[in-house]
């Protein structure tokens, strides 16, 4: 029977079914089947559901269970609820949530309301349809004329003709959604005037500008194409890191804090650091700051994926100093680790070269630190090795099966919250006088220990599994010729010999073998900016601690300017008469830019002079690219 009640109940459905998102409520029927829709109205006899088909009557006797999720809008209003009332970076967020969700009208609430907190929220400005114009904020629709009529877009806080947007959008400048943009960092202007593109540029440090994306607050003063790759970068990023550790909630919702510098020099100037430093997390500021350039064998990209890391594990701990160094640092490297791209993408799970190169060396010495030990190590004893160790400890759990995945899952649980999760605990010495009980201490390394089981054979398979891993190349090798386009060099390999993709040191690229006759190419960062014969005359006094006698002389490579030495274990300092297997050494040192080169050769005496030239004419054909 028509009813003006089943009109109502009509609209209703076409209104929950067309307008925002819903979660669907689900019927269970006793017969196996299942209706999804938005229950509106339930009785005694029956249940009435809204579905794409229209409402439907479910008598209660059919009915094996109604499972019921909240709406969109009741989810709005939870979240809503759950605000601080003042809080402006809150409303913002929940103003760009109901964006995503199709709620315009609460969307723009939200952010108005930010900006009775925050009246210079620069955010809600933006998306509320705001340019900051002639020294204030003015609606889009008041400067119709001028984008409609006269050509002009909004972009990066400032007016320009069409013409200028199309050539930056073509150099990559320009991203999708940023004709909507507008920085209150825009000088006034009376009459927008048309000009030419913008050529990228840094700026001094007293320039910086501020960059906001959805989790992190940036400081910067790197050219404009370097902060919208950082930008897509730090957000890949957190991506990454609420994949891993399983979305655990940070303690506060302020935005992360970073300081980017355009160069070392800049770093330095303002941070106080030394050159040896690439970056680091300031715990105090809970900021982290790098520059952008050439770290070690690494870049600014791996630098800050470490410590951001530690920032964001310092979010989300309860208290990050003291949970184990090798949780710590282990995830540190794991991200350090990942694949960057020239346009900001993050890929996990790639092997650390150098670091996978500096664990084989030492199974191979037999210096590899053993699992109680690593598990017990505090931080002011972590150093290079002991962070390698633990990344190799973290991927191994993570490789090599499920249940090994599983231990390290709960053991994190317990370091993020060592009481929460019910470790065990020991207890501490009373006061000074050493009476009363003491606070408890969790003993998670025995946690540790326990759950794994024998942990002799963890231990066994862990170094084996490590022992298995190849080391990713440094470059691509074709023909006799070896190009690294990260590290800009090439070389080519003498006629007879063999190209070797492992070797004992930090640093190393590539590197070709005859016999027991090899050399190595090993690639530094030239952070103090140093010549070659000022870093040679320092890897002379290194070796004179080892050697009685180094010869350095100068020379040139490729007509750069270069040094090379020369040495014999003939001359090792306490070596003994009956020593055997006498090898000499020569290496040649290259500075160029911001990287050193050192290519390293070394021969049994009795095959040193004939295989001598051999590797001077490697030399000779080591190029160093653009």
């Amino acid at each position: 029977m028509f009813s003006f009640r089943n009109v109502i109940l009509v609209l209703s459905a076409a209104l929950l079914l067309t307008a925002a998102p819903v979660f669907a409520d689900i019927i269970h029927l006793k017969d196996g089947g299942k209706i999804e829709g938005k229950v509106i109205n339930e009785s005694e006899t029956e249940v009435q559901i809204a579905t794409k088909y229209g409402v439907q009557s479910i008598p209660m006797e059919n009915i094996k269970e109604v499972e019921k999720t909240p709406t969109i809008i009741e989810i709005y209003r939870q979240k809503l609820d759950a605000l601080e009332e003042n809080d402006a970076e809150a409303r913002y967020q929940l103003g760009l949530w109901c964006k995503e969700q199709g709620l315009k009208a609460e969307a723009e609430l939200q952010f108005r309301e930010a900006l009775n907190y925050a009246p210079d929220y620069r955010g809600a400005w933006v998306e509320l349809g705001y340019v900051f114009y002639g020294g204030k904020w003015v609606h889009r629709d008041k400067l119709k004329d001028l984008i409609e009529q006269k050509g002009y877009v909004v972009y990066d806080g400032r007016l320009m003709t069409q013409e200028d947007y199309d050539a930056m959008k073509a150099e990559g400048e320009a991203s999708e959604g940023t004709e909507e943009e507008a920085s209150v960092d825009e000088e006034p202007v009376e009459e927008p005037v048309e000009r030419a593109a913008e050529e990228d540029t840094s700026v001094p440090w007293a320039q910086a500008v501020d960059v906001s994306t959805s989790h992190y607050a940036v400081r910067t003063n790197v050219g404009k194409k370097d902060i919208t790759r950082y930008k897509k970068l730090f957000e890949e990023l957190h991506d990454e890191y609420v994949k891993i550790f399983r979305g655990y909630k940070p303690k506060d919702r302020n935005r992360y804090s970073v300081w980017l510098f355009r160069n070392q020099q800049d770093f330095m100037q303002e941070t106080g650091r030394r050159s040896d430093v690439g970056g680091y997390y300031d715990t105090q500021a809970k900021r982290v700051l790098s520059f952008k350039g050439v770290y070690g064998s690494g870049t600014t990209d791996s630098v800050m994926a470490a410590q951001c890391c530690y920032q964001y594990l310092d979010s989300i701990m309860e208290n990050m100093q003291s949970a184990p160094a090798w949780i710590v640092e282990g995830f540190a490297v794991y991200f350090e680790s990942a694949k960057f791209t020239e346009t900001g993408s993050v890929k996990m799970g790639t092997l650390p070269r150098d670091r996978l190169i500096q664990l084989k060396a030492a199974i191979a010495q037999g210096n590899f630190i053993t699992l109680d030990q690593l598990i017990r190590r505090s931080r002011t004893r972590f150093g290079p090795v002991e962070q390698a160790h633990a990344w190799s400890l973290i991927y191994f759990m993570k490789k090599k099966s499920s249940k090994y995945g599983k231990i390290l899952s709960d053991f994190f649980d317990k370091c993020v919250n060592p009481v929460a999760a019910g470790g065990t605990t020991n207890p501490q010495p009373g006061g000074r006088m050493g009476g009363g009980r003491g606070r408890q201490r969790t003993n998670l390394a025995a946690d540790f220990e326990k759950a794994i089981g024998d942990t002799q054979t963890f231990q066994d398979d862990w170094k084996q599994f490590i022992s298995g891993l190849k080391v990713p190349p440094a470059g691509e090798v074709k023909g006799e010729t070896f190009t690294s386009n990260t590290m800009g060099f090439t070389v080519t390999k003498p006629a007879g010999w063999s190209f070797i993709n492992e070797g004992s040191a930090a640093g190393f690229q590539t590197g070709a073998a005859k016999g027991n006759s090899r050399f190595e190419i090993l690639v530094f960062a030239n952070a103090g900016k140093q010549d070659s014969k000022t870093f040679g005359s320092q890897y002379k006094n290194n070796l004179s601690r080892t050697y009685t006698t180094v010869d350095l002389k100068e020379m040139a490579v490729n007509g750069k300017s270069a040094v090379e030495l020369v040495y014999s274990d003939e001359n090792l300092r306490g070596r003994s008469s009956g020593t055997s297997a006498v090898y000499k050494h020569k290496t040649v040192i290259v500075a160029a830019g911001e990287k050193i080169y050192v290519i390293d050769f070394k021969a049994f005496s009795s095959m040193y002079d004939a295989d001598l030239p051999d590797f001077d004419k490697a030399v000779e054909s080591f190029k160093i690219e653009s």
